[in-house]
């Protein structure tokens, strides 16, 4: 596979992880509030529900856009250890998207303003959850302790 391919497919991945982060973000919290917290407050809740939908790809614009400079450094992004950072940052992303689990998500993602916000990004649903599950499952090998 060429460089530009590997690029391209990366920056899917990552796009596809933003994107269902910010959607865990909403899951987790009350529409009205995230409205108002993100200065989406509209005449009709259809107006504020397309608000909302762009905040929050802006958020995953730039949570990708930080990613993307590289200016992080090695030792603050893992500094907590490869481990944490995959329990703390990927597998709860996976924990949502994972079809399979008692958490509601997948009802939820069905939804109206979930799917505004897939449609914006221009991510399906089922998209998002290989990319998603896929990185997760290839990273996954890196927290496991050698001497297993």
């Amino acid at each position: 596979m060429d460089a530009a391919l590997q690029v391209e497919d990366a920056h899917a991945m990552a796009w596809a992880w933003v994107v269902a982060r910010q959607l865990l973000l909403l899951f987790e919290s009350d529409v009205v509030v995230a409205r108002a917290a993100l200065g989406c407050e509209r005449a009709s809740d259809a107006e504020a529900d397309a608000a909302l939908a762009e905040a929050l790809l802006d958020g995953a614009r730039v949570a990708l856009d930080r990613l993307g400079r590289g200016g992080d450094t090695t030792k603050r992004v893992l500094g907590g250890g490869v481990a944490n950072r995959f329990t703390g940052r990927l597998k709860p992303i996976a924990s949502f998207l994972d079809a399979s689990g008692a958490s509601g998500s997948s009802r939820w993602l069905r939804g109206a303003l979930p799917r505004q916000v897939l449609r914006r990004a221009k991510l399906t649903e089922t998209a998002m959850r290989l990319a998603v599950l896929g990185l997760t499952a290839d990273a996954e090998r890196f927290t496991l302790d050698a001497s297993s």
